[in-house]
């Protein structure tokens, strides 16, 4: 879903092409021998099952650069509020109505500035006849694979995307699905059905994006929903529909040949670099625009939704069976991203995390945190416990997790029915205890909590009868209370670590 004044040179696919017709690349030559194909695993480190009744603004945002959509430059004329998004039924739908609105395109700027993104026009109220949804990730991820199942609208005039993109200042952007009209596909018959994939970057950051289309013409994709999947690695770009694979990018070649030069480049030797393949981390896009250039008329049906069941990310990470972080470079965290850590025991300590950054610490046993981990003010970050996540291909169940900075006092956090005579065995440990859950009569799931004496919740993690009945919690030296919730009741007990 590109933004009009971006787009520089282009090359196109025939129809149903696995690769793009024309190939730019730059020679280089590799200072140093380089493994690119990642040896690890896929990591689920962010899921969204749409399960609740609004949209998780701690993760998702409307379009940072402004709401309203003009023509020129943007080849699109709706407004974007976060009212046209609706979560309910399991299911995010962004509804696209045909409806008058009188709003600045940037609501948080003065109605006398110039705005970049709109070809330095000023920021006057206007008249907008439809509105619609643009939704971000708060964070960028570098890398992964993205996948969502999705049911898109139908109609002319209608432009529904799923996306990543850099924002500023060097533009990248992966396209993993567009439908719209255009002069080749006009008729609105065709709009379900033609699936643009497209790779745009600007490499020498000049301000000409070199893009790469792929069409592809499939089923009505209006009727049912489908799954949609991008994999975005070091070596190559996957584009997939229901896991079948419509068009693949490699990254390097054999140069005098488009022979894909393998998983080890060589120090000092020759290869072609696609020009295309960005390694800038990006936001994850869904929105549905209205087309200018083929706007609604009176054979378009409102409103309509695109209608998001789930969306996943993965990543290839390192999953050791302990991991002791005590320095910023064992683990470099990058601002602004979507970082993630994983184990099987993991301790950390000296070990900031900065504002506007994301943080997932994620342990198959336990997490340990000590002196100097400081998570700072405007960043988020989630520790959860989440059996066999380190085994491959597994799709790991959801767990709602609150951020580690969501403190409660002590006297605040009980609640509900508790039990004077616990079924759960409790087995205190040099560092840390065990909760066991087997002879729990009926047990089918429990969730642990974990304060400081301050009532800061330190740690949460699930247990359920399909995974394991009981869990291993790690602590550093201090005095700590313990929740465990159990259906509609609840047990605590003190511990003190010596």
């Amino acid at each position: 879903m590109s933004i009009g004044f971006l787009w520089g040179q282009n090359a196109k696919c025939h129809e149903n092409e696995i690769c793009c017709a024309t190939r730019k690349y730059v020679t280089v030559r590799p200072i140093q021998n380089i493994y690119q194909c990642s040896p690890y695993n896929w990591i689920l480190v962010y899921e969204e099952n749409f399960n609740g009744n609004a949209l998780d603004k701690s993760m998702w945002r409307i379009r940072p650069w402004g709401e309203g959509s003009i023509c020129p430059p943007f080849n699109a004329i709706e407004y974007n509020t976060l009212d046209n998004v609706e979560v309910s039924n399991g299911t995010m739908k962004i509804w696209v109505k045909n409806e008058h609105v009188f709003k600045k395109p940037v609501s948080w700027a003065s109605p006398t500035d110039t705005l970049k993104h709109y070809g330095g026009r000023v920021n006057y109220p206007r008249d907008f006849y439809y509105t619609s949804s643009n939704i971000w990730t708060r964070y960028k991820f570098r890398f992964g694979k993205f996948e969502a199942r999705i049911k898109i609208p139908s109609g002319r005039g209608y432009w529904p995307a799923f996306w990543l993109y850099t924002g500023e200042p060097r533009a990248a952007e992966l396209d993993i699905f567009e439908f719209y009209l255009s002069d080749g596909y006009p008729n609105p018959s065709q709009m379900p059905k033609v699936h643009r994939m497209t790779a745009h970057h600007d490499r020498d950051n000049d301000s000409t994006v070199e893009y790469c289309q792929t069409v592809y013409i499939g089923p009505n994709r209006s009727l049912n929903f489908n799954v949609y999947t991008l994999i975005w690695n070091r070596d190559r770009i996957i584009w997939q529909v229901n896991g079948d694979t419509k068009r693949q990018d490699v990254t390097y070649y054999i140069p005098g040949t488009w022979q894909e030069a393998g998983c080890t480049l060589w120090k000092g030797y020759p290869y072609k670099l696609n020009v295309l393949w960005p390694a800038i981390p990006m936001y994850m896009i869904f929105n549905v625009a209205v087309q200018c250039d083929y706007a609604p008329d009176n054979t378009t049906y409102f409103p309509q939704a695109m209608e998001v069941d789930w969306v996943r990310v993965y990543q290839q990470l390192p999953c050791p069976s302990s991991w002791y972080i005590d320095d910023p470079s064992d683990y470099p965290i990058e601002q602004g991203l979507y970082n993630t850590i994983v184990g099987g025991d993991i301790l950390v300590k000296n070990y900031p995390v900065p504002d506007n950054t994301k943080l997932m610490v994620m342990a198959e046993n336990g997490v340990t945190l000590e002196e100097g981990f400081d998570a700072l003010s405007g960043s988020d970050v989630d520790i959860t416990i989440k059996p066999f996540i380190c085994s491959s291909g597994n799709k790991i169940a959801s767990y709602e997790v609150e951020s580690q900075n969501n403190s409660a006092r002590i006297n605040s956090i009980l609640y509900g029915d508790e039990k004077s005579v616990s079924p759960i065995k409790w087995i205190q440990k040099e560092e840390g205890f065990y909760v066991d859950f087997s002879e729990y009569p009926n047990f089918r799931a429990a969730q642990i909590e974990v304060f400081d004496i301050q009532g800061k919740r330190i740690f949460y993690g699930e247990v359920n009868k399909f995974a394991q009945k009981s869990l291993y919690v790690r602590l550093s030296r201090g005095t700590y209370l313990v929740k465990v919730s159990v259906e509609n009741n609840y047990y605590t007990r003190w511990f003190v670590v010596y």
